[in-house]
């Protein structure tokens, strides 16, 4: 590959870094304050796909409506994410194991999977994580990391960790993002009462998917 092609995928490495920081720091936890109002001001995320923009529609008509604010954020976080007012398993938890495992449970093997790929790719637990490693955030995070070592290669001009970096983000999507999100995203349209959640998973579900066809083409479906 040369260094023009690698600046011109670079620059579609950029663009996905975004999204995926974005996807993983809204799934990951409550929002703040500060990241209340960065997102009312608008900006954050658009796309003129149907499917991405319907979704980034949802979540920006809540940010423009009188009742959007972060305890009312918090409270549908933890209706929808953290089982508040469900006893019996209603709802969308953001762990890939509830997704996988047969009787919906956590620190199954999509976790332990999860935790292979993070330690191949030198990727440590940090000590304030207190959550499963198949939380949908600590995923998409994984995701940026493979893009930022990408790009560090491509720097390098090193073109056989390039490649390998770009198979292991088509990958590890596929096999560890695009299996779960879609039915995550059910839960969370029948949980969640706000446009912003449901739309915030709807969106993830609608870019990963689009995501692990564009990286199929560029490393080869059959690869």
């Amino acid at each position: 590959m040369t260094n023009s092609a690698f600046q011109g995928l670079d620059d579609a490495m950029q663009a996905r870094r975004q999204v995926f920081s974005v996807l993983s720091r809204l799934l990951g936890r409550e929002v703040d304050e500060e990241l209340l109002a960065t997102l009312k001001e608008g900006g954050m995320l658009s796309s003129d796909d149907e499917a991405l923009s319907g979704a980034i529609g949802l979540i920006e008509g809540y940010l423009a409506s009188e009742g959007s604010s972060k305890l009312d954020l918090d409270r549908d976080y933890a209706k929808a994410f953290c089982g508040a007012g469900s006893t019996n398993k209603d709802s969308a938890y953001p762990f890939e194991s509830f997704y996988t495992s047969k009787e919906r449970l956590l620190m199954q093997e999509a976790r332990d999977d999860a935790l292979r790929w993070y330690r191949r790719f030198g990727v440590q637990k940090a000590d304030d994580w207190h959550d499963c490693e198949d939380h949908v955030g600590v995923e998409l995070e994984f995701v940026v990391h493979l893009i930022d070592e990408w790009r560090r290669a491509a720097a390098e001009g090193n073109e056989a960790r390039a490649a390998e970096l770009l198979l292991a983000q088509r990958d590890f999507e596929r096999t560890h993002l695009a299996n779960w999100l879609p039915l995550f995203a059910i839960d969370v349209r029948r949980r969640a009462r706000t446009d912003f959640y449901i739309g915030l998973a709807q969106l993830a579900d609608a870019y990963v998917a689009q995501d692990v066809a564009t990286l199929g083409e560029l490393v080869g479906d059959g690869a």
